[in-house]
């Protein structure tokens, strides 16, 4: 995984607060000292108590909390920016 990675991480049903949805997708971003997902949209999951109602989850809290394998490389910024167009829609 690369920064500029667009990435979706599937199958988390059990950690999200609401059952409608069991996917997010976003761009890998270092932020606050980790790299992680960076998402347009709100995320609401709750990975350990570290992450509540967020727009970033860092690769390290996925591992964490055993969710590192469901992080799906789909793209990235460069060769595909039609799937950030995507996700604004």
């Amino acid at each position: 995984i690369f920064e500029g990675d667009i990435v979706k991480c599937s199958d988390v049903d059990d950690c999200y607060y609401t059952e409608e949805k069991t996917e997010f997708w976003g761009v890998i971003k270092f932020e606050a000292g980790s790299f992680g997902i960076a998402t347009k949209e709100t995320l609401m999951i709750a990975l350990g108590n570290w992450c509540e109602n967020d727009n970033f989850v860092s690769l390290w809290e996925l591992e964490w909390n055993e969710y590192i394998g469901n992080v799906e490389i789909i793209g990235n910024i460069h060769d595909n920016p039609e799937l950030l167009e995507v996700q604004d829609g």
